[in-house]
């Protein structure tokens, strides 16, 4: 288990350590979710599937611009060790 400890910014803000967004995977721009339990705060990745959250992202880019939008499966789910169901 690693131990951290990190300073807050001036607007409360946190700097997760590389070290922990590697081992948990957490990417810039994920969205989290901050629980209070009885030790104090919990932060987690949220568990929505990303493909689902760029299939939105595309569509919606879609409507506003002719051109398609595409992604290669593979290269995403290694860039982001998704593990295949």
């Amino acid at each position: 288990m690693v131990r951290l400890q990190v300073k807050l910014g001036p607007k409360g803000q946190v700097l997760i350590p590389k070290v922990l967004r590697d081992q948990f995977r957490l990417y810039a721009g994920q969205m989290a979710v901050i629980e209070e339990t009885d030790r104090g705060v919990l932060i987690t990745s949220d568990k929505n599937d990303i493909l689902s959250e760029l299939e939105e992202i595309r569509n919606s880019l879609d409507q506003k611009k002719s051109k398609e939008y595409v992604y290669d499966k593979k290269q995403l789910d290694k860039q982001y060790r998704i593990p295949r169901r």
